[in-house]
């Protein structure tokens, strides 16, 4: 049944697939939890590490003590009990041995190095071969085009294209990133590409609980989680209900821990099951499919389309009321969080919907070409 839906129309068979799938998804994330991440923060002084770091958690490095005990060549500061913030020391400011530590420091707990690069037109020998030698240790590395709030606008393409040239002699796969702490400009971005790099490390939910602004985090995962179960009914002979079900459970989890909120199996599964009843299930897939209706006669396949998104769409539906629930401190009401969940699964059905329009116009197109 090559990504048929039909099973989200048996809620005793959904809700025994929520119940199975809850112990596991429960365990992952708190698996997860126990963890520590360690962000080193590398490049020059006056290069607006704090004001960053500020944007990003809400606290300045300056306002938070570090961790005594530790080498006085690299400080240590603690943001919450799982994030571990590495400020080295400015590039043009230490010597041989000391360089040679923070490398040693970074090689061995550093889970992430964000390089920052002053936004100057040309780097300089320093900043380069401290480059070099970072990119040289194998480690995940995003750069950092810092402070481009004090240039103007037009400036930042020409900076961006000489600064990645420069950077590209020594890492070929470099990714470069224009932020301002200040302005908050692309501190989302920033967000993102660091919840990516993360998620393969199983420590993007630390990140996540300690951003200031949670949103980025919570649509990552929930853009992820939907593009994860379009994938199995995609490529899946068949849909597997406990997985699709697991997936659920977890970004419920993980988007209350975002918030920091204790949750248990027990509570997942009833967050969901509230959601996904069998009527409201069955409604959803008939708007769909009335949606698609006009299209599904001309292109016959089109019913495996719908099939690959009404469950995606579902999982769009559950994080966004989830969002909903645990950003208002769990005071959002049973009707409010359905009349979330219904908005958001038509919005994305509907997109879908959209994206089939688009690529049959393009279909129809390239035949009168040919």
């Amino acid at each position: 049944m090559n990504g048929d839906i039909t099973i989200f129309d048996d809620a005793e068979k959904l809700k025994k697939s929520y119940e199975k799938s809850a112990e596991t998804a429960n365990e992952k994330i708190e698996r997860e939890l126990k963890n520590k991440l360690v962000i080193s923060l590398y490049g020059p002084v006056n290069a607006g590490k704090s004001t960053l770091i500020n944007a990003l958690f809400g606290k300045k490095l300056s306002e938070v003590s570090p961790i005594p005990g530790f080498t006085k060549e690299i400080k240590i500061f603690k943001f919450n009990n799982d994030v571990l913030i590495a400020d080295t020391p400015g590039i043009r400011d230490i010597d041989v041995s000391i360089a040679a530590k923070a490398e040693d420091f970074i090689q061995n707990d550093a889970d992430l190095i964000l390089f920052f690069v002053p936004s100057i037109p040309g780097l300089d020998e320093p900043i380069l071969m401290s480059f070099k030698k970072i990119a040289k240790l194998k480690k995940e590395l995003l750069s950092l085009l810092s402070m481009i709030d004090v240039k103007d606008e037009d400036e930042i393409p020409v900076l961006e294209k000489h600064t990645l040239e420069q950077l590209l002699k020594y890492k070929a796969d470099i990714k470069l990133i224009s932020v301002s702490g200040k302005k908050k400009i692309n501190i989302d971005v920033l967000q993102k590409e660091i919840m990516t790099i993360l998620d393969e490390k199983g420590k993007s939910i630390l990140f996540a609980k300690a951003n200031k602004d949670k949103w980025p985090a919570v649509q990552h995962y929930i853009l992820r989680s939907c593009g994860e179960i379009a994938g199995m009914t995609i490529w899946g002979n068949e849909l597997d209900l406990d997985r699709v079900t697991e997936v659920q459970l977890e970004l419920v989890k993980k988007i209350a821990c975002v918030y920091n909120f204790e949750v248990t199996p027990g509570d997942l599964v009833h967050f969901v099951t509230d959601l996904c009843s069998r009527d409201l299930t069955f409604k959803l897939y008939t708007e769909a499919h009335k949606l698609l209706t006009p299209y599904i006669k001309k292109i016959p396949f089109i019913e495996k389309g719908l099939n690959i998104a009404l469950p995606a769409a579902i999982t769009y539906g559950i994080g966004s009321a989830a969002n909903a629930y645990y950003v208002s401190g769990m005071k959002k009401t049973a009707d409010e969080l359905d009349q979330v969940f219904r908005e958001k699964i038509l919005e994305y059905s509907k997109q879908d919907v959209e994206d089939l329009k688009k690529w049959f116009k393009g279909k129809i197109l390239k035949m009168i070409k040919t």
